[in-house]
């Protein structure tokens, strides 16, 4: 596969990611101040990632989950699934 193809789907991942936290929140009627607070970041550090800017690492990512009530492979379940499957 080529690399900028890779690219491309991890750039996806990234967006889907922050699209998927920040519905969540939404679900839960959670802010995010409050997921800043959880993962021990300051507001725009966690508005970012909640933007698509800079993608959520490993650890921010389990206590993401954690904090919404989500198993992390849900989460990242979410995420992936529209981008696998254009992929296969």
């Amino acid at each position: 596969m080529e690399i900028q193809a890779v690219e491309q789907r991890a750039a996806a991942v990234v967006r889907n990611l922050a699209d998927e936290v920040r519905a969540e929140l939404a679900r839960k009627r959670l802010s995010a101040t409050d997921l800043a607070g959880a993962l021990g970041l300051s507001q725009g550090t966690v508005g970012r990632r909640l933007n698509g800017e800079t993608p959520f690492n490993t650890v921010e990512l389990i206590i993401t989950s954690a904090f919404l009530g989500l198993s992390y492979t849900e989460l990242l379940n979410r995420a992936t699934r529209e981008v696998l499957a254009v992929a296969s």
